[in-house]
């Protein structure tokens, strides 16, 4: 009866902390400002069909940068989850 009960229960292990969703989410927008910036830059010289490109292109870039880390968090331990989180909001000066 016990185990029916538990089988029920989320897997807290699996769910993203809500610090991790923090630092990830901060990380986030703080690429995403430098791709426009970056973006907005060069776009001046470029055509419509190239910005359209360079977008998509850096978009991607930036979707699998993102990705790294998230699974890096996602699959660690919970000490060492929430030791992989500070130091990455220390190192990308998140927090």
């Amino acid at each position: 009866m016990i185990s029916e009960q538990k089988s029920k229960l989320p897997d807290l292990s699996s769910q993203p902390d809500e610090r991790i969703l923090a630092v990830i989410g901060r990380f986030k927008n703080q690429l995403e400002q430098i791709r426009q910036e970056e973006l907005n830059r060069y776009s001046k010289k470029m055509a419509a069909t190239e910005i359209q490109l360079a977008e998509e292109v850096s978009m991607h870039m930036m979707q699998n940068i993102l990705n790294i880390p998230w699974e890096k968090l996602q699959t660690s331990g919970h000490s060492k989850r929430e030791m992989q989180t500070k130091l990455l909001g220390e190192v990308f000066n998140l927090t």
